[in-house]
């Protein structure tokens, strides 16, 4: 009688045994699973990694957006003030597909030079998308919008070659409004900036700059809420209700934001447009009363050369 207690003890701890051998080969298979879903943003800048599983993408996405002129100087301050005070987002990062630009962006502030995006690229990941376009998105809509904005050319200190840049510009927006609606917050910068100050994306739901408004809103940024943003970044689909006699994108922008003005919280937040040679437009934060970053790029006097 004990043998057969004792023999039945044997079983049931080998049995045992093998249920703990299944159960550790498992987890060691679902661990394998969720190691090849994982993506790491993979950056220099990042001193702590942060994991997101591909299947399931984080509800918020950091947009950059426009022509990324100078890679080599504007990344470092990207990383360091936009994406790694979000690391929960996901990185889309848009630029128009040239090697050259050449801009007459007024006669006092021309530019020309090479494009390149080596230091991008090192960057690309699962969690940090590379988007390069160059077909007219916006003039899939139902009416030709670059005549229509020359039409209301010209405001003082802008040319026919500004209103086209304007164009070029909201393509890029409109690019990204499929992935926009994807996030619940968002978002917006430029490419081809150096940052100042460090952005929360989740600290408003409507949020733009209140400096460099000139007498409309400052277009050059956004973050908030998806719904918020696809109102701000939509430019095309109300332009021909546009009734005024000169379009401006900073006051094509307060006409369009006209019913959500009061939800907007305009901030300080402190940014800076890198030209393609190298010269940075420091006065851009004038109204913030902002130094430039000490520990940026070193600067001479108004008109800055990069040294």
């Amino acid at each position: 009688m004990r043998f057969l207690a004792y023999s039945l003890s044997s079983l049931f701890l080998l049995l045992y045994l093998l249920y703990l051998h299944e159960l550790s080969s498992g987890l060691a298979s679902i661990l394998n699973v969720v190691d090849t879903n994982t993506q790491f943003i993979g950056h220099n800048a990042v001193d702590n990694a942060v994991v997101h599983n591909a299947v399931d993408p984080p509800p918020c996405a950091l947009f950059f957006y426009g022509l990324a002129k100078r890679v080599d100087l504007t990344l470092p301050s990207t990383f360091s003030k936009i994406i790694n005070k979000n690391p929960e987002c996901t990185v889309i990062y848009q630029s128009q597909n040239v090697t050259h630009t050449s801009t007459p962006h007024a006669l006092w502030d021309s530019e020309s030079g090479v494009i390149n995006y080596d230091a991008l690229y090192v960057h690309e990941s699962p969690t940090f998308k590379i988007i390069l376009t160059g077909g007219d998105t916006g003039e899939s809509k139902s009416f030709p919008s670059l005549p229509f904005l020359l039409s209301k050319c010209c405001a003082p200190g802008y040319t026919d070659t500004s209103m086209s840049n304007l164009h070029k510009s909201w393509e890029s927006l409109e690019t990204l409004l499929p992935f926009i609606d994807n996030y619940e917050t968002v978002g917006i910068f430029r490419n081809d900036v150096i940052f100042i100050d460090e952005v929360d994306i989740f600290s408003s739901d409507f949020a733009i700059p209140k400096w460099g408004s000139f007498k409309g809103f400052n277009d050059r940024m956004f973050y908030g809420t998806k719904e918020n943003a696809l109102k701000w970044a939509g430019r095309f689909d109300r332009l021909r209700e546009f009734d005024g006699p000169i379009l401006k994108g900073e006051t094509y922008l307060k006409w369009l934001l006209r019913d959500d003005s009061s939800r907007i919280d305009f901030v300080d937040t402190c940014f800076l447009r890198v030209r393609v040679d190298g010269r940075v437009k420091e006065n851009d934060c004038r109204a913030t009363n902002k130094p430039f970053d000490p520990h940026g790029p070193r600067v001479t006097n108004d008109e800055h050369v990069i040294i």
